[in-house]
């Protein structure tokens, strides 16, 4: 410590996560007295996938003013939790009446893990995972929460017009063909064609048309062989 008089527990707490301990993280964050510190304590619990009613007990407790980060963070270990009604709750929080597109893609991933919670109960929840359809027929409680999802990214990527962030709409393009898989209605041929245009050669692009018996272009192919074999994109660049 370079200046003893600093408070550098949050920059200490971040590095024990990434060694998976959080138990020594949360301990160096103690007392809980910061936003900062709430924030750092959040990820720790967000990593342990702790119950939701673990992270209001430690803002209750610690006093501090929640922030948007904050109630952004407890949606998504709601999320984790299986807590969707919570989660909906907290993005609300966050939002404060206004339209947010990142929280638009996090509530419409709520709704999405809801209709899913069946088939994968267990489930990693930090994004639209890829499910095969012939595992998994959704009832109308489950169509009306994939159908919530789809409005609510149809709705964030018409918002971004003014600067077109490819990034973003790459999320939300594959988020919308994950959840328009399962809507008889939706042209999941569009969005398939929205998410190589904004991320090209994407090995989960491989991955699904291979899934789903689905021709995969010519010049896709012929340029995702050009590419360097990596370590991740092995499997992939053989089904190329």
């Amino acid at each position: 410590r370079l200046n003893p008089v600093l408070d550098d527990s949050v920059y200490r707490a971040y590095l024990f996560p990434k060694e998976r301990d959080t138990v020594k993280a949360k301990d160096i964050l103690k007392p809980i007295n910061s936003k900062e510190k709430v924030i750092a304590y959040l990820a720790c619990l967000s990593a342990e996938k702790a119950p939701t009613n673990s992270a209001e007990a430690v803002l209750e407790a610690s006093g501090v003013e929640p922030s948007k980060v904050i109630y952004k963070q407890i949606a998504q270990i709601a999320l984790q939790a299986g807590d969707y009604v919570v989660g909906h709750k907290y993005v609300e929080l966050a939002a404060k009446g206004t339209k947010d597109a990142e929280l638009m893609l996090l509530d419409a991933l709520i709704h999405y893990w809801c209709a899913m919670d069946r088939v994968y109960p267990n489930a990693n929840r930090s994004g639209f995972t890829y499910i095969p359809n012939y595992r998994y027929t959704p009832d109308n409680q489950q169509i009306n929460e994939l159908q919530a999802a789809y409005n609510i990214l149809l709705e964030a990527f018409e918002m971004d017009t003014d600067t077109v962030n490819e990034k973003f709409r790459a999320k939300v393009s594959w988020a919308m063909l994950m959840v328009g898989y399962f809507l008889p209605a939706v042209d999941c041929e569009l969005w398939l064609s929205n998410f190589r245009k904004y991320s090209p050669l994407d090995p989960a692009d491989i991955i699904f048309c291979i899934s789903n018996n689905i021709p995969i272009p010519e010049k896709i192919c012929s340029d995702f062989l050009d590419r360097d074999v990596s370590d991740a994109d092995s499997n992939v660049y053989a089904y190329a």
